[in-house]
């Protein structure tokens, strides 16, 4: 038996008992801290989880907008009057503020943020109480909220010691932390589809809830919780980052996994979209099957097998979703491809070169965008057509990712076409919208489609080189859905996927990262850089302007020509609100971005937002491709 195995049982015969306060603020009185939705849920669901008499056993008090004077009389209550063997646990989930020495506040409901000392829990303080107020040798701090590291400023912790030094329990201090001061701490639903909870408190759940988090003697120990916190946090946010701060002896255990597999049932969130009444949504969960069945969990791989052998079996089935199922598992089936390299060097999921070409179904050229900070949005000191969805400028860290040379042309549409027989948004309802140049008005024109962008008497014969137009974003999402089933994800880094770029992603791709106004330079556009109102009234070939028009990673018709949809669902104040997230896709709304010839030179900065409705189609709708190794939830 292992000295941890001893440890557990000795545990189960003692008389330590778990504390935990949880303290969650969704609502402010001060307008100026915005009305945050996941901390109730956050407190709710991880209480929940403490609680369980199986994992964790605690006697947990929760707090929800509840004033300063309350939260602070309970936090001293939780640390005054125990024992030496007891753990307490304090969790906040809120706004994070700093004071003007830039030190940590939490938030509560009378919070002023311009006064935190006054209604704050500020981080000496909360020092202090446990510090002073509690002989408890081992506590948890966690800290669900922006600027939550700022916490840990000056403090020189130690690692994590080897289990060997185990007496009952681990003694000390541990502080969990969602964030750097550095970077935000993200909602769950902005992520993860339905999600009610904060990113960071998800994991933290799943990780005790599942058991995923425990070793191999089933202590889910505070070391062990932080890591798998960060995997699955960065991975799903790239650019928020959990920190941890340890000063103790041995290890804190804070919770029991049950004896359950981990990660073994496919997610509930996967699930529901099978089920989906819209069948795009379904066909985008059947290629997220056909991504666990290829990926390294042999566990989830079966469970992913199962289900697709399960659909196909399904009579009652789309034929859409039917033949993206028939695909997936064609593909399966299929040798995998040689490696592009096999140097130790290079990694499998790491692009190989700055483009990467594809030849089936399609010719295809991707440029590699690499990881970083760009300038998004406008500045008005520098762009006098700068908008105010535009403001502010901003830096977000966008990770690295490909996007296509050019939109998708006619001609590759023609095939997506041929071989899923697609019916596109227009087909169903019969209709188009087409510019009336004459008269200066759009007009629905029945008969208008991606054949015949401007109704009856057109055509694209002599246009399969142009950018494909009168496509909806729910058509350009089922392109992308399609593509991630040929031969052209053979081409791809492993693990990396299809899908429509995010608008960060795209507006990174046009501008590169020195703030230009146009994806060439800040000069204004003429006849020779791109197509725009008034010079040809319709599309032109694409790559028509190359170089002169190209952006600075070397990308064509960045601006003009057609209005390209983003992943990203609308909202005008994006930037004051979460300037840097990928907006929820739930919505009817979704951003475009480009400017099209129809428009003036103000439409086609890099900067310029637009919007359209999700089944919104017309004959400057159009689309490009991105890939990544995350494919974005419906």
């Amino acid at each position: 038996m292992s000295k941890t195995s001893q440890v557990f049982k000795t545990c189960e015969v003692c008389d330590l008992m778990n504390y935990a306060l949880l303290i969650g603020n969704t609502n402010y009185d001060n307008p100026a801290l915005k009305k945050l939705k996941a901390p109730a849920a956050d407190v709710e669901n991880l209480s929940a989880v403490l609680r369980d008499p199986v994992v964790g056993g605690y006697e947990a008090q929760t707090l929800v907008d509840k004033p300063f004077a309350v939260v602070r009389n309970a936090i001293t209550k939780l640390f005054k009057g125990k024992t030496k063997s007891d753990l307490l646990l304090l969790y906040f989930s809120g706004h994070g503020v700093l004071d003007d020495n830039n030190r940590l506040c939490l938030a509560v409901r009378d919070t002023d943020p311009d006064l935190p000392l006054d209604a704050g829990i500020d981080s000496p303080w909360l020092t202090h109480v446990m510090n002073g107020n509690s002989p408890s040798q081992p506590q948890v701090l966690i800290l669900d909220c922006c600027y939550a590291d700022a916490f840990n400023e000056g403090r020189k912790g130690e690692q994590v010691v080897s289990p060997d030094t185990f007496e009952v329990q681990g003694r000390g201090r541990v502080v969990l932390t969602s964030t750097n001061r550095f970077s935000p701490a993200w909602e769950g639903n902005k992520f993860i589809r339905g999600l009610e909870t904060s990113l960071f408190t998800h994991y933290l759940i799943e990780g005790i809830q599942t058991g995923a988090a425990a070793d191999a003697s089933g202590n889910v120990t505070a070391d062990g919780l932080f890591t798998y916190v960060f995997k699955w946090v960065t991975e799903a946010a790239p650019n928020q980052k959990p920190g941890r701060y340890v000063d103790q002896g041995g290890q804190i255990i804070i919770a029991h996994a049950r004896p359950a597999p981990k990660r073994k049932l496919l997610p509930p969130e996967l699930l529901e979209d099978l089920i989906n009444p819209r069948a795009y949504v379904r066909e985008g969960a059947v290629i997220e099957l056909g991504r666990l069945l290829r990926g390294n969990d042999s566990a989830l791989a079966r469970a992913a097998r199962d289900k697709l052998e399960e659909l196909r079996a399904d009579d009652s089935l789309p034929k859409r979703v039917y033949d993206a199922v028939e695909r997936v598992l064609e593909v399966e089936t299929q040798p995998a491809p040689m490696p592009a390299s096999t140097s130790p060097s290079a990694p499998a999921s790491r692009p190989p070169a700055d483009w990467i070409s594809i030849t089936h179904p399609f010719a295809l050229a991707l440029r590699r965008i690499p990881a970083g900070e760009f300038l998004m949005g406008s500045d008005k000191a520098k762009d006098s057509d700068a908008f105010d969805d535009e403001l502010p400028q901003h830096k977000p860290f966008v990770s690295e990712y490909l996007i296509a040379k050019t939109p998708i042309t006619v001609a590759q549409w023609a095939a997506f076409a041929q071989a899923t027989k697609h019916k596109t948004t227009a087909e169903q309802k019969g209709s188009g919208w087409v510019w009336n140049s004459k008269d200066g008005e759009w007009e629905e024109i029945k008969g208008a489609w991606w054949q015949a962008p401007r109704g009856p008497g057109s055509d694209v014969k002599s246009k399969q080189g142009h950018p494909v137009t009168q496509i909806s974003w729910d058509d350009a999402v089922a392109f992308c859905n399609w593509l991630n089933t040929t031969a052209a994800l053979k081409s791809l880094p492993a693990s990396w996927r299809f899908r429509l770029p995010t608008e960060a992603e795209w507006e990174k791709a046009a501008r590169g990262t020195d703030g230009r106004i146009y994806p060439w330079g800040d000069a204004k556009p003429d006849e020779t850089y791109c197509n725009f109102y008034p010079d040809i009234g319709d599309t032109t070939p694409v790559g028509q302007y190359s170089p002169k028009g190209d952006s600075p990673f070397g990308l064509q018709d960045m601006a003009g020509n057609v209005w390209e949809w983003c992943w990203d669902g609308w909202d005008e104040q994006a930037y004051d609100d979460d300037p840097f997230i990928t907006h929820d896709v739930d919505t009817e709304k979704h951003v475009v971005r480009g400017g099209a010839f129809v428009n003036e030179s103000w439409r086609v900065r890099c900067a310029c937002r637009g919007w359209d409705d999700t089944d919104f189609r017309d004959v400057v709708s159009g689309m490009r491709v991105c890939a990544s190794p995350v494919l974005l939830s419906l």
